[in-house]
């Protein structure tokens, strides 16, 4: 029997609410047995095109992100290699076509973003809403829902998208692995 094939999403914004300018968008593929398997997605974001949209953009977000790296601010401020909101959706829905468990961090911000954007841009979700799941929750069952180690390597800055669904993927199969004991 084949292992299901599950996705983590993450995100980085420039606000905190439901309507947030989306700077980047990252997902993966993984079973619990094998990790990361089929392929990875990430993709920048164009500004301005949000913007017509009355996506936020919060003060506070900003000075966060001016005391990151940076190598995380200048991956996510770069001007060059943007996309439109419209065809990034599109090709995440793509992406994460036939996968039935979409986790992310805290699907409440970053899976509803997302979806605020595709609905302002009159797409369909990119899933399901019975396909979501939360690793926080997760984590918390099996008692790590804290301070936890990096686990995602040393191939991405912090607040990358690709970075932050790694170590997430991780985090997971290790709460799987405790709450099952395997």
């Amino acid at each position: 029997m084949t292992e299901r094939i599950e996705a983590m999403v993450d995100i980085e914004t420039l606000d905190s609410g439901p309507r947030s300018v989306v700077l980047s968008v990252g997902a993966v593929k993984f079973t619990q047995e094998a990790g990361i398997v089929g392929g990875e997605f990430y993709d920048v974001l164009e500004i301005a095109e949000q913007l017509i949209y009355e996506r936020t953009i919060s003060e506070s977000t900003l000075l966060w992100w001016a005391g990151q790296n940076s190598e995380a601010r200048e991956e996510v401020f770069r001007s060059k290699g943007r996309r439109a909101p419209w065809d990034v959706i599109k090709d995440l829905t793509k992406f994460l076509d036939g996968i039935h468990a979409i986790w992310a961090n805290s699907p409440s911000f970053d899976c509803v973003i997302l979806d605020t954007l595709a609905d302002d841009l009159s797409l369909p979700s990119p899933w399901h809403y019975w396909d979501l799941r939360d690793l926080r929750t997760a984590r918390e069952l099996v008692g790590s829902a804290g301070k936890t180690p990096w686990l995602g390597g040393d191939k991405y800055p912090t607040h990358h998208p690709l970075g932050d669904c790694t170590n997430q993927v991780q985090l997971l199969r290790a709460a799987r692995a405790k709450l099952f004991r395997k």
